[in-house]
């Protein structure tokens, strides 16, 4: 059985990225509270900005923070807060894999697009990259 899920590095930096915009962003409010005279215009913009901001980096790491499970021809995933989805290998209607070079190093990630939903997984942010990788040109055809 292959697992795959986010790195402990990934989920550190940016739920230590998220601590830090909320503690600005909450303390932006308090002091357009405390001192509305100063600067008021400038906080008012920054505050909302900050919160769409941290919003938006919440959903996408919500959404990208998929456990996968492969093996058994079945692949499972599960979201935090939800149950767990299994599908059959075959059910699988394509995967690709594209690859990104950077100056040092190269960014791979893999789509896998299963009937009602689409897997990312990248090199970058999952372990067992190229477990994943092998056991899908094993035992599914690229289309």
């Amino acid at each position: 059985m292959i697992v795959s899920k986010p790195k402990s590095q990934s989920v550190f930096a940016l739920s230590l990225f998220l601590i830090i915009i909320l503690g600005v962003t909450i303390w932006i409010i308090l002091d357009l509270v405390r001192y509305p005279e100063s600067y008021f215009i400038l906080k008012l913009i920054m505050a909302p900005v900050l919160l769409v901001i941290w919003t938006y980096i919440v959903v996408n790491f919500y959404s990208s923070s998929k456990i996968i499970e492969l093996g058994d021809n079945k692949i499972s995933f599960k979201l935090p807060l939800q149950s767990k989805k299994s599908y059959k290998i075959n059910d699988i209607r394509n995967w690709k894999e594209e690859k990104v070079k950077t100056k040092g190093n190269e960014f791979k990630e893999i789509q896998i697009n299963l009937p009602n939903d689409r897997l990312r997984i990248s090199n970058r942010e999952h372990t067992s990259y190229e477990d994943v990788r092998k056991y899908l040109t094993k035992k599914v055809k690229r289309k």
